[in-house]
């Protein structure tokens, strides 16, 4: 008889004949429903592939069906016979290596994977979902076993394995999770990485009942956090809560909220390109806890015609606060800014205020008149009737709290109507105020400031800053056009420009609010110093752009000279002690008409590229100031810019700390030492021409 399946590669099958006396027999004769290698007797009518020998008293052979990885021979197709085994040997694998094999067969089939001669089974990894059995090669070989349990059919069958990654391309297995202890220094953060499926981690070192905060960050694809059973090791209750999918946008950051009920957690950093792999910053935090209680607020101390404090609050908590030294029948301005999460507001629902007036058991509630959302910030105007004030702020439903600046003061008002405050630079910084009315119509109330004894034509940066509510301001100088200059943060609003012949600069202030018939205001620092003057974090500095007034040019095309090459500014690092980089933190000044027309990037010693801001997705407008004091670094909570779709990302001037388009963590063990290389492209003629700018400086640091 001709067989099929094994004989297609010259091997003859072994052919069995079950002889039909009793169901029980029949299951004896033929190596039972489990398909155990057992001797067998007799001949058969079906076929199979794999040679099985040996003798009645307990001795078996078995011969599989031998494929070399790598080879003409995979993919492969057979026949399983009715009730019958086939035997496979994969073979020319590398120990360590991850692999996927797709095993098909009709007609009910079990399919069994050994490390060894059908003896040692291991299996597929449960969290993959694909049809596909992922397997990390003990060995060079791995050996496959298919039961055919129909009485009738034969199966039909399919055997291809491709290699899915190295050891070096992924962390930890289902059953051999990484460990990560939270009590050892330097566990948190952990730059960690997968292929196209899991990576594996357990984090020890936790308290019990405590709630803890679990965070990826900077990944380079998108990748979701899955809890999963402590013995198992299998998903349970699907993916993390509360992300819902569309916040789990590219690189936007995941995170989770789990209360510990053992000291140790387990879950699966799972990847959902399908293409490419992930890295990512694994943080686990604390949870935030609320502050404060009914019978112990916090107490804020009013100096200086305020009162303020750093807050937080749980999720679905409440923190206490109590505000003493107030004056009787004045209204105050109770401000919530700077609220500190990595989602965008629209995703949660925002804390609330809540005055109790005098009541100090926050039972009798007081009108929080006006209450105002000006952007992300909160306020809340409330009449005092005694020296105290309580009130409460409440948490939202989810994701593990929120931070904020909380400040208590008298309702700003404008200043410098119709006459200008006059600075010199020896008053500032200067502490002002601002507020607007929205009532029927638009009623702009601004406040208003020249500041003199500047050096004349000279590039200098006006900074409203510890704003506590929304704030925007225009400046110019006395021969120069006006200058919109917005927020380029809760806290932060600022631009550049030149002194003029005068040596002067004018700056008016406003308040921005979007609800009809309510206050906003805000306090602020306002200054105004030397522009494109790097902080104190860039170790390693180029400033040549800060020579000239117009700085140095960044190439333009035009309708001649399109594309044109990039600019490239190199820092050249000597003696740095940092051998292994961990960490890296970028600071550029860059002006620019239009600055989504750029592409910049930083160039490694090696040639290693990392984007750092790419054409067409910034938040910016024609006309724009380019990058002010604008520092990358992975850790940060904002994104720079709006690739990620639900990411919260920054505006125009930038000014801050921002996470990069990819990660630096790319960098990861890399040497510091070597020529660094800041490379500025404005390759976008057919976008929008007219548009210049110019480098000015930038700084790089390492850990």
């Amino acid at each position: 008889m001709q067989t099929r399946g094994g004989d297609l590669l010259g091997i003859r099958s072994l052919i069995w004949i079950c002889v039909p006396l009793a169901l029980s027999l029949m299951l004896a004769a033929c190596g039972g429903g489990g398909g155990s290698s057992t001797t067998t007797t007799g001949t058969t009518t079906g076929t199979t592939t794999g040679t099985t020998t040996g003798t009645t008293t307990g001795t078996t052979t078995i011969t599989p069906v031998t494929f070399t990885f790598g080879t003409a021979s995979l993919p492969f197709t057979g026949i399983v016979a009715s009730r019958s085994n086939g035997y496979y040997l994969i073979t020319g694998l590398t120990a360590g290596h991850r692999y996927a094999f797709n095993v098909t067969a009709t007609n009910y089939p079990q399919i069994t994977y050994y490390s060894d001669a059908y003896i040692t089974q291991i299996k597929c990894d449960p969290n993959v979902g694909t049809g596909l059995c992922i397997l990390e090669a003990p060995g060079t070989d791995i050996f496959i076993r298919i039961w055919n349990s129909s009485y009738f059919y034969d199966s039909s069958i399919g055997i291809d394995v491709t290699h899915v990654s190295a050891p070096t391309q992924f962390e930890g297995t289902w059953t051999t999770p990484t460990v990560l202890d939270m009590s050892v220094a330097g566990t948190m953060p952990h730059v960690g990485k997968t292929d196209t499926y899991n990576s594996y981690y357990t984090i020890q070192g936790l308290t019990v009942g405590k709630q803890y905060t679990f965070w990826l960050q900077s990944m380079t694809t998108d990748a979701w956090l899955n809890p999963l059973d402590p013995v198992a090791h299998t998903r349970v209750g699907g993916l993390c809560a509360p992300d819902n999918s569309w916040i789990n946008g590219f690189q936007n950051p995941e995170s989770c909220t789990w209360i510990a009920t053992d000291t140790k957690i387990s879950f699966a950093v799972s990847n959902t390109s399908g293409t490419a792999g992930s890295a990512y910053i694994l943080r686990v935090e604390n949870a935030l806890d609320s502050e404060g209680s009914k019978a112990a607020p916090v107490t804020l101390a009013y100096v200086g015609g305020k009162a303020t404090a750093a807050g937080r609050v749980a999720t679905a908590g409440t923190s206490y606060y109590h505000v003493t030294g107030l004056a009787a029948g004045t209204n105050y301005l109770v401000s919530i800014a700077n609220i500190g999460r990595s989602i965008p507001s629209t995703t949660y629902d925002p804390p609330t205020i809540q005055p109790y007036g005098i009541d100090s058991s926050f039972t009798t509630t007081t009108a929080c008149a006006a209450t105002a959302s000006a952007q992300s910030t909160l306020q809340c105007t409330v009449a005092a009737t005694g020296a105290d004030l309580y009130f409460t702020v409440v948490g939202p439903t989810q994701y593990s709290g929120m931070t904020y600046n909380l400040t208590v003061s008298p309702v700003p008002v404008a200043e410098g109507n119709p006459t200008a405050v006059a600075l010199t630079t020896a008053q500032l910084p200067y502490s002002g105020q601002v507020n607007q009315t929205y009532s029927g119509l638009l009623n702009y109330l601004y406040s208003n400031y020249i500041v003199t004894g500047l050096t004349p034509n000279t590039n200098y940066q006006v900074f409203l800053q510890n704003l506590t509510g929304t704030a925007g301001f225009s400046a110019w100088a006395t021969s120069s056009a006006v200058i919109d200059c917005s927020a380029t943060s809760d806290t932060t609003a600022t631009c550049s420009l030149s002194s003029g012949t005068g040596g002067a600069i004018n700056i008016r202030v406003g308040a921005i609010s979007n609800i009809w018939n309510q206050y906003v205001g805000a306090l602020y620092s306002l200054d105004v110093k030397p522009a494109f003057q790097l902080s104190a974090n860039a170790t390693y500095t180029d400033t040549s752009g800060t020579t000239t007034l117009a700085g140095t040019a960044i190439p333009d095309p035009g309708p001649t000279n399109n594309p044109v090459s990039p600019l490239l500014i190199p820092i050249t690092v000597n003696g740095s002690t940092v051998t292994s980089i961990s960490d890296v933190t970028l600071e550029f000044f860059i002006t620019h008409g239009y600055a989504t027309q750029l592409t910049i990037s930083l160039i490694a010693p090696d040639g290693t590229v990392v984007p750092l801001v790419e054409p067409n997705i910034l938040n910016t407008s024609i006309g724009g100031t380019g990058f002010l004091g604008t520092q990358l670094n992975d850790y940060a909570p904002m994104q720079l810019d709006g690739a990620d779709g639900g990411s919260p990302f920054a505006s125009e001037p930038y000014y801050g700390v921002f996470r990069p388009r990819l990660p630096l963590h790319a960098l990861s063990g890399m040497n510091a030492n070597g020529i660094w290389t800041l490379s500025i492209l404005d390759n976008q003629y057919g976008n929008i021409s007219g548009q210049t700018g110019a480098y000015r400086s930038w700084g790089i640091s390492f850990k």
